[in-house]
């Protein structure tokens, strides 16, 4: 996400919080950056890629909402359950 954000997002601000919500780990990543039309860059590069197939190595499930002149948007959930 980072990376990506390093590459692309040339002004604006960058968020990312970490929270739990019943045994899922939940990472939110916002930009207000220039955002793009997720379609046009499908299958052009390694990033986006990598983010979706990361989490689903992981049981996890990524969600982009992008959209031009509207920034960046990653909700991402990966499950996991506390040790006892």
């Amino acid at each position: 996400l980072l990376m990506n954000a390093i590459k692309h997002v040339t002004y604006g601000d960058i968020r990312i919080s970490l929270s739990e919500e019943e045994e899922m780990l939940v990472i939110l990543y916002q930009d207000t950056g220039e955002g793009f039309e997720a379609e046009a860059v499908a299958g052009k590069g390694l990033g986006i890629m990598n983010i979706f197939e990361r989490a689903k190595i992981i049981n996890g499930k990524a969600v982009l909402n992008t959209y031009p002149g509207k920034g960046t948007r990653w909700y991402i959930t990966i499950p996991h359950s506390r040790a006892n």
